[in-house]
């Protein structure tokens, strides 16, 4: 019987080749759900001083990790990654500081060692706000205070955000509080904890917050 030939290949042993390769890819991405997420909490309450904080924990093996801040953001179309603005970057391992080197040619990149024994990098970070900051009122992109694997699609990355403002500031955001007692205007102190995520969508899903919040029901007949 004639058999089509198709890039070179039997057709009727192409459907076997591609399935092959796709049961490949499986693992991997897998892999990637089963992982625990990042965990950041973006700390605002100094944004009337332009200053915004950062503790993220990550999960982590032994041996050399290389970390990077975003350098592309969303809607721009040149590298505007804020790693000019990132100030305080301390890296500690059950509370030990370790040591850390910014990579030699790309300036994004934060390279470190990871002990044996570790399986959570801790990492605190400020950075300074000239926009979008005023006493009253705070934008956060995401980006300014993320720190994640590099060369690693940022799809593939989950990341479980949380949030503090300044007491009786107002929260507008597309992400999803999770238990929060009190919203959109969060309890004095209180840190919200929003639904997991991916970086990817993180970057572009903002925070807005003010002392004069107020939030409209465009259609509070629809859940």
């Amino acid at each position: 019987m004639a058999s089509i030939t198709l890039y070179g290949m039997p057709m009727s042993r192409f459907p076997i080749a591609l399935l092959t390769v796709f049961a490949c890819a499986l693992p991997t991405a897998a892999a990637w759900a089963q992982r625990a997420p990042i965990e950041i909490v973006a700390d605002l309450t100094d944004a009337p001083r332009k200053l915004y904080h950062a503790d993220v924990d990550l999960p982590v093996t032994p041996g050399p990790l290389a970390l990077t801040t975003p350098e592309w953001h969303p809607g721009n179309h040149r590298p505007t990654g804020p790693v000019a603005d990132i100030t305080g970057v301390v890296f500690t391992v059950d509370g030990k500081p370790i040591p850390w080197r910014r990579d030699d040619v790309d300036m994004y990149e934060f390279h470190l060692e990871i002990p044996k024994g570790a399986t959570t990098l801790h990492a605190h970070l400020d950075c300074i706000v000239t926009a979008r900051v005023s006493q009253k009122l705070a934008v956060l992109e995401w980006e300014k205070l993320l720190l994640y694997p590099a060369n690693t699609p940022v799809r593939d990355i989950p990341i479980q955000p949380s949030l503090k403002v300044p007491a009786g500031w107002g929260v507008g955001t597309a992400l999803q509080p999770e238990g929060a007692a009190s919203w959109p205007v969060p309890a004095a102190g209180s840190t919200t904890k929003f639904a997991a995520t991916n970086v990817e969508q993180l970057q572009d899903s903002p925070i807005i917050t003010g002392e004069y919040f107020k939030e409209y029901a465009l259609a509070p007949t629809i859940t």
